[in-house]
């Protein structure tokens, strides 16, 4: 009989409202903590300054402390029926006495750029204790990089393995940093004539490279990645 009354049903009611409340609140707070994780997990955009291998070996940190390194373009010419080929250095780190001392001949072959090997090529040459080294073939760059410390050295080594970035109007290369590791989102083209496979790819520290084919590209298209940072 006491429940019945009028009092009662009123602190009912309004101890129902208050839990619907706390139940809006609580559900609020967890859709927006989703929201953010999902932003805080969502790709970034690949710069397209960054598909050039010369802009990625620039920022290369080798864990080794070499007296000297420097990247080398070689761009030829051609002259009546000779290629004459010119030397560029594109960067240099370390004491450039070294470079200046021992490391003025050209390189006789390299790994190409974008371009044709008769009209160009590229190489590293370094100074380890005094000795000169260079490094003219891409299956050597990864020992060169060691430890994996930026995006750019992962990029790099993913090129190693025949994925690049893909930059169209509503399809973009991205990556995230997770748990240590580099997670890139790039595509391969095989053969001439066929069409871009897209690929999930995992760059660890230690330069390991493992890849996944994906099916799905919802994680290329341009709405769902941050801009370049």
């Amino acid at each position: 009989m006491e429940k019945s009354k009028p009092w009662f049903l009123l602190y009912n009611l309004m101890h129902c409202r208050y839990n619907i409340k706390t139940f809006l609140a609580f559900a609020f707070l967890v859709c927006y903590g989703c929201k953010q994780k999902n932003k805080l997990n969502q790709p970034i955009a690949i710069p397209t300054t960054l598909s050039f291998r010369g802009n990625l070996i620039t920022k290369i940190t080798p864990n080794e402390d070499y007296n000297y390194w420097e990247y080398i373009t070689v761009i030829g010419e051609r002259r009546g029926t000779e290629n004459v080929f010119n030397k560029y250095r594109i960067i240099s780190r370390g004491n450039k006495k070294w470079g200046e001392a021992y490391l003025n001949e050209i390189a006789k072959d390299g790994f190409v750029e974008n371009y044709q090997k008769s009209l160009g090529y590229s190489y590293i040459a370094y100074i380890d204790h005094g000795k000169i080294r260079y490094i003219t073939e891409e299956k050597k760059l990864k020992p060169f990089i060691g430890l994996v410390d930026n995006l750019q050295e992962a990029l790099l080594i993913a090129q190693l393995h025949g994925f690049k970035p893909i930059f169209k109007l509503d399809l973009v290369s991205s990556y995230r940093f997770i748990d240590h590791k580099f997670e890139l989102y790039q595509m391969k083209k095989r053969g001439f004539r066929s069409k871009h496979t897209f690929y999930k790819i995992v760059v660890d520290r230690l330069g390991n490279c493992t890849s996944t084919e994906m099916q799905k590209i919802d994680k290329f298209r341009v709405k769902n990645i941050s801009p370049a940072q």
